[in-house]
């Protein structure tokens, strides 16, 4: 094969290194701001460090220099342009580094393996098992990085798709080898054939997992609209709160003003006892009023405020405390999944008084409040029996399972998404769930 042809396939491969090399620095550590000019300095930083990995291609005494050179441009580019204190961003370079020449170690010691030959002959070589070399550890980089993204944002994607995805480079490797085993004897002959298999199988690999991230973001941008339209169907539902609300009030005018009335007779009358009665079957009776929850979060207060609507129908005495969830919109906690566990909890509550109407008393306390950290929810309502024995797990014990919520088990799934911690006890005729979610700020 030509020298120019080899000129090449160093210059595509050293491209596509340098570009998983800062790719992986900025996807972990995040542009200071969404403004253009961040992507331009990238292309530059790329353009700097394409050409530093080129000019020292071939293993030297400089080489363990170029490895430095490499780091330096990549720091004080995440320096200038990327978030994140000093040491991240040391510690991300140096991870970005490090991952680039060990998956060319492991990649050049599988294929001298292969071929018979030494990791150093093979790297110097100018055959097909230096073809194969270059297209696995770039796969093998490229991979190895996404994989390290994957778990460091803790993507809702599933286990099984990764693995599905990381099936794609064992895969390509097995096929190119074939290619080289079946073409033994006429290498030189077929060589050009070979180095067009070898990145046809690169590009794909490429091309299949854009396809996956773009998917993603298409599944993200449904689960987007998905909330705006619960968001939408959460305002009409708190605008008809508010009409019955409202509507509540005028009659509870009307009726104090019979109270009043009733409240003078009896007094001017001197019955003092049906004065006292009648000022305590009012007061039970203001108390039973709707009450609207307010936390700066439209599908937060949808929620709550149908189920306490829903459990004063059912002459639940609620005590609700809660403080503002402002900073939930600017971090990395999903609202709809906030909104799946308040909607778990306060439904198991509804549907335990509604299968146990003869409690003798129905009480449910509710407090939620925040920081920059953390969202902690405290549940507790009164039971006549305790729940947990005979049912720890706390299994839906309902027929039709499809028409219900996923209950505590749901709960419990996505309190472990977010590493949070979940008590679940009973104490002075109560049940309780105690949990808390951690987040970060965006």
């Amino acid at each position: 094969m030509s020298t120019g042809l080899w000129i090449v396939i160093e210059l595509i491969t050293n491209a596509i290194e340098s570009y998983i090399m800062l790719d992986f620095i900025v996807q972990y550590l995040g542009f200071k701001t969404e403004e253009k000019k961040w992507k331009y300095f990238q292309w530059i930083c790329w353009g700097i460090l394409f050409a530093e990995i080129t000019f020292f291609t071939l293993p030297s005494k400089v080489e363990f220099f170029s490895v430095l050179v490499s780091m330096t441009i990549c720091f004080i580019f995440s320096l200038l342009c990327l978030q994140g204190k000093t040491l991240q961003i040391v510690y991300t370079v140096f991870l970005s580094i490090i991952l680039d020449v060990l998956t060319a170690v492991i990649s050049g010691g599988i294929c001298g393996l292969l071929f018979d030959s030494s990791w150093y002959q093979v790297y110097l070589g100018r055959d097909v098992s230096r073809i194969i070399l270059l297209v696995f550890s770039k796969v093998l980089y490229f991979y190895l990085s996404r994989l390290i993204l994957r778990f460091k944002f803790r993507s809702d994607t599933s286990v099984a798709w990764w693995i599905m995805l990381s099936l794609n480079p064992l895969v390509s490797a097995i096929l190119l080898f074939c290619i080289v085993m079946i073409a033994h004897d006429t290498l030189q002959k077929y060589l050009i054939y070979i180095l067009i298999a070898a990145f046809s199988i690169l590009i794909l690999n490429i091309v299949t997992y854009w396809i996956f991230i773009r998917s993603q973001k298409d599944n993200q941008k449904q689960i987007e609209y998905k909330i705006s339209l619960e968001k939408e169907r959460t305002k009409k539902q708190f605008a008809e709160e508010l009409k019955a609300s409202n509507q509540q009030l005028h009659a509870l005018r009307h009726d104090l003003k019979s109270y009043h009335t009733s409240l003078l007779s009896l007094l001017r009358n001197n019955h003092p006892e049906g004065a006292i009665k009648l000022l305590e079957e009012n007061l039970d009776y203001i108390d039973q009023t709707r009450r609207f929850i307010f936390t700066d979060n439209i599908l937060v207060d949808g929620v709550i405020n149908n189920k306490i609507a829903l459990l004063q129908d059912e002459r639940v005495k609620t005590t609700f405390s809660v403080s503002s969830l402002k900073t939930i919109a600017e971090s990395s906690l999903n609202e709809m999944d906030l909104c799946l566990i308040l909607d778990n909890l306060l439904e198991n509550i509804l549907d335990y008084y509604k299968s146990n109407p003869k409690t003798d008393t129905k009480e449910v306390y509710f407090e939620l409040f925040e920081n920059s950290r953390f969202i902690r929810i405290i549940v507790k309502n009164s039971i006549s029996g305790s729940v947990l024995k005979g049912n720890e797990k706390l299994f839906t014990t309902k027929k039709d399972k499809n028409l219900h919520g996923f209950g505590i088990p749901k709960v419990k799934k996505l309190v472990k998404k977010y590493n949070g911690i979940i008590n679940i006890f009973e104490e002075n005729g109560f049940f309780c769930v105690d949990l808390i979610l951690y987040f970060k700020l965006k």
